[in-house]
C-alpha cells in the first residue's frame, strides 16, 4: 500500500509518496532534503498522528512513527542550506528588545485547561509593543478567521486585565487538531502542548494567508 504526505513549507506544498512499511526515517528525510535542500538536523515535522517531530533517529522505521493514513497532511519547518539568517537580519515591525518595568508589562491570560503554551506565546508577543500595535491598528481586514479573532482579542483586552483567548484557541485547534487532544488522565482538560509548535502555527498562518506577511520580511544573504 502506498502512502503520501503533503507538507506546507515556506508557502509551498511538498507532496511525497513513501513506503511506510519498508522505509526508515533516514529514507524519508533524504528525499525531502533532495526537494528542499534542508538538512535533516533543521527539519521539524508537525503532522497529526505522527510521533516523528525531529528526525534524530535515522534508522527508526516509519511504521513506528507515522500514522496509518494513506494521505497525511501537516507542516514542515526548516531553513535550506545557503539561506541561513545572518546576525543583523531583523523582523521589520518588532522593536529592539528592552527591559520594561513590571507595571508596564501586559497582563497574561486565564488558563482554559493546559493552555499555558498558548498563553505564554500570546503574552510574549503582546509585550512586543511594535507587534501588538501593528495588529491592533491594522486597518486592512485580516484574511483569515484566526487573525480576525487575534485582532479582536488584543483590541478588546485591557493591558492590565487578564482574559481567556477562547475564540482564538478554538480556531487554532481547527487549524492544528493535536492542540485539541484531551488528557488521558482528565477528559475535561487538554493535553500539554509545545509553545514552539504553537508559535510556528500562528506565524505560518500569518505568513501564508494575509497582508500581515510583511511582518516576516527578514534580511538574509546566501553564502
Amino acid at each position: 500500500m502506498g502512502y503520501k504526505v503533503s507538507l506546507q513549507w515556506r508557502g509551498e506544498t511538498l507532496s511525497l509518496e513513501y513506503d511506510r512499511l519498508n522505509w526508515t526515517v533516514g529514507d524519508l528525510v533524504d528525499r525531502i532534503r533532495e526537494m528542499t535542500s534542508v538538512p535533516p538536523e533543521r527539519m521539524l515535522f508537525m503532522v497529526p498522528g505522527w510521533t516523528l517531530k525531529k528526525p534524530t533517529n535515522r534508522s527508526l522505521p516509519l511504521s513506528e512513527c507515522t500514522t496509518d493514513v494513506p494521505e497525511a497532511k501537516g507542516i514542515m519547518m526548516g531553513t535550506p542550506t545557503g539561506q541561513e539568517f545572518i546576525s543583523g537580519g531583523q523582523i521589520a515591525v518588532v522593536e529592539q528588545t528592552v527591559v520594561k518595568p513590571a507595571e508596564d508589562l501586559v497582563k497574561g491570560y486565564t488558563n482554559m485547561g493546559n493552555t499555558c503554551y498558548l498563553n505564554s506565546v500570546l503574552a510574549m508577543l503582546e509585550n512586543c509593543d511594535g507587534f501588538r500595535n501593528f495588529i491592533i491598528q491594522d486597518t486592512a481586514q485580516p484574511s483569515s478567521p484566526l487573525q480576525q479573532a487575534w485582532q479582536r482579542l488584543w483590541a478588546n483586552k485591557g493591558r492590565n486585565v487578564a482574559s481567556g483567548p477562547n475564540g482564538l484557541f478554538q480556531l487554532l485547534t481547527s487549524i492544528y487538531p493535536p492542540f485539541a487532544a484531551r488528557s488521558p488522565s482528565n477528559p475535561l482538560s487538554n493535553q500539554q502542548q509545545d509553545a514552539d509548535e504553537c508559535l510556528t502555527v500562528l506565524f505560518n498562518n500569518i505568513r501564508d494567508t494575509t497582508n500581515w506577511k510583511n511582518l516576516f520580511q527578514i534580511n538574509y544573504h546566501r553564502e
